[in-house]
């Protein structure tokens, strides 16, 4: 489920960079495409997610640079999960609304 965490929040960005390298018509539907993916694994996190033991699930702590102490570290709470889930469905909605801008 780590997994899913990081996939949530590297998938916007590498879905970004393709939309900057296929066609505009395309590259919306790439981008609607991106963020029901972002949006269905938020979902998946969700049904994951133990209410009963709360706290931080889903951690991942990686050292990245070792001469600093520099870390990277995810995870969701109880907060933050609906919070994700909010996100990830607006995005859907945002890139709805905005279809028709030229």
């Amino acid at each position: 489920m780590e997994l899913i965490l990081n996939l949530m929040i590297f998938l916007p960005a590498v879905v970004g960079l393709l939309c900057l390298v296929v066609s505009k018509s395309n590259s919306r539907w790439l981008a609607l495409l991106g963020s029901v993916a972002t949006f269905v694994l938020s979902v998946i996190l969700l049904c994951g997610y133990d209410f009963a033991d709360g706290g931080v699930q889903f951690a991942t702590v990686v050292s990245w640079i070792d001469m600093i102490n520099v870390e990277y570290s995810t995870g969701v709470d109880g907060l933050s999960l609906p919070l994700v889930l909010l996100t990830t469905a607006l995005s859907i909605l945002i890139i709805g609304a905005s279809w028709r801008i030229d």
